[in-house]
């Protein structure tokens, strides 16, 4: 196995998500990976301590994180990332938490990243948890960007209902945002039953393409 993918859910996830998220990452996960669904169960338990235990115990060196409203668009877009993964570099969508006044700060989004446990050791294992300067693993970036270490950043190529500004200070990203024509995020299906919809509807027109 060359890479382990996981994405991790909650009850508050409609069965249809992520049937439909798991059949478009089958599409087109390489044959030498793994995707695992992976059901949080105890309550209260955040994302960044699934993220965590799955870096803990994933089986291969390589670890992409989905969120379960996150999918593939294409044949090579798992490679795109893991490859770099293989190298060193912090890959993945790029993010910006703007309710955290950190000098607009930029930084590989969990919803979709890829990385080496081994670098990620190497980097000193920084908290994938936020922290007075980051939100949800932005720890990571911090840490690369304090070695000189790469770093590779999916762009945003489309967004359906843009909502929150990027590095440029335009209004970059929001539901429905498609990163290098590779990656495809709803963002807050956690939050409503109406983005769950929209993302099932995004699979949908994914799987008949």
């Amino acid at each position: 196995m060359i890479a382990s993918v996981y994405s991790v859910f909650m009850d508050n996830i409609d069965k249809e998500v992520l049937l439909h998220q798991d059949k478009c990452v089958r599409k087109f996960l390489p044959s030498n990976c793994i995707f695992t669904q992976v059901h949080e169960k105890q309550l209260g338990v955040m994302q960044d301590l699934s993220i965590a235990r799955c870096t803990a115990n994933s089986p291969t060196d390589i670890v992409m994180v989905l969120d379960i409203d996150c999918i593939p668009l294409s044949h090579g877009a798992f490679e795109h990332l893991i490859s770099r993964a293989q190298d060193g570099i912090l890959a993945g969508c790029i993010q910006r938490a703007s309710h955290i006044q950190n000098n607009k700060h930029v930084y590989v989004g969990p919803f979709c990243m890829a990385f080496s446990r081994d670098k990620y050791k190497a980097m000193g294992s920084p908290t994938f948890g936020n922290s007075p300067r980051g939100d949800i693993a932005e720890e990571l970036t911090y840490a690369w960007q304090a070695h000189s270490a790469p770093i590779y950043f999916l762009r945003p190529t489309h967004v359906d209902v843009p909502l929150w500004p990027l590095d440029d200070g335009e209004i970059d990203f929001g539901y429905g945002t498609t990163y290098a024509d590779l990656f495809y995020h709803e963002f807050c299906s956690r939050e409503t039953m109406d983005r769950q919809r929209s993302f099932i509807s995004k699979c949908q027109q994914v799987l008949r393409g």
